[in-house]
């Protein structure tokens, strides 16, 4: 190459890119999402906590049904009362799940 000639123009170094708002947006998001999983993680109740409850309130519920049915509690009938309670419960539920599954 003599002096004459022009040498090839120098590539200009590239500068470093800023995040931008939507960076800003995604990681504000994906902080805030895995705050909220951890928080229901640690504070939220667990399955078996949540079934007890609703079995013992199910119970209650059962009980004043066969009290207004006249089935007064520690007798028979309201043992019986119960059981049919239970039963119709159950299947319900099985009929509800049938019904979302097929969806």
């Amino acid at each position: 190459m003599s002096i004459a000639e022009q040498s090839a123009p120098i590539a200009e170094v590239p500068r470093k890119k800023r995040i931008g708002v939507e960076g800003y947006v995604l990681i504000v998001g994906v902080a805030a999402i895995a705050i909220y999983g951890l928080a229901r993680f640690a504070y939220e109740p667990s399955w078996q906590t949540k079934e007890v409850a609703m079995r013992a309130a199910m119970a209650t519920e059962h009980a004043k049904v066969c009290d207004q049915l006249g089935k007064p509690a520690g007798t028979p009938d309201a043992v019986k009362c119960l059981a049919l309670l239970d039963g119709l419960y159950t299947t319900h539920k099985e009929a509800f799940i049938a019904d979302n599954s097929e969806i």
